[in-house]
């Protein structure tokens, strides 16, 4: 089982003007797995410390992935294609009404879930993204792709 670890943090990458130094990238070294974070209301994915465009899950494979609040503001994350499980709410057994499928978290500033699911049925691009309709509207949104397993 892989682990992907989503991570909502506020940081502003706004177009740089001619002249004007580059943002830091939001991207750490030394990060492990996947991480995704909340851009001035834009999601951007980092796979072991170096930014990318998709995270790819293999048909067949389980993932665990950790979505992390790291941000002042409250979140509604959703993560499409499958039925997900929590399986800890920040640190702890998950409270009763999250321990069905699930497909969307709130996430209050410093909170975070683990979750997992298994990629049973259909390849291709899905998005995870924030319910709230300003974030969403704004382009509050990733993809990750499942692609047939390579034998």
């Amino acid at each position: 089982m892989r682990t992907l670890l989503l991570v909502t943090s506020l940081v502003f990458l706004a177009r740089r003007l001619p002249g004007q130094a580059a943002a830091p990238s939001p991207c750490q070294p030394g990060e492990t797995g996947l991480v995704v974070r909340a851009a001035d209301h834009a999601l951007e994915l980092c796979q072991n410390g170096r930014s990318v465009v998709t995270h790819k899950v293999a048909l067949g494979s389980t993932e665990r992935w950790k979505l992390v609040n790291t941000s002042p503001f409250t979140h509604f994350v959703h993560l499409h294609e499958e039925l997900w499980r929590t399986l800890k709410r920040d640190g702890h057994a998950p409270p009763p009404w999250e321990r069905g499928y699930e497909d969307t978290w709130r996430l209050d500033p410093g909170e975070s879930v683990v979750v997992a699911a298994r990629f049973t049925d259909y390849t291709g691009k899905f998005m995870i993204h924030c319910h709230m309709l300003d974030h969403e509207d704004d382009g509050m949104m990733a993809t990750f792709q499942v692609v047939e397993r390579k034998h």
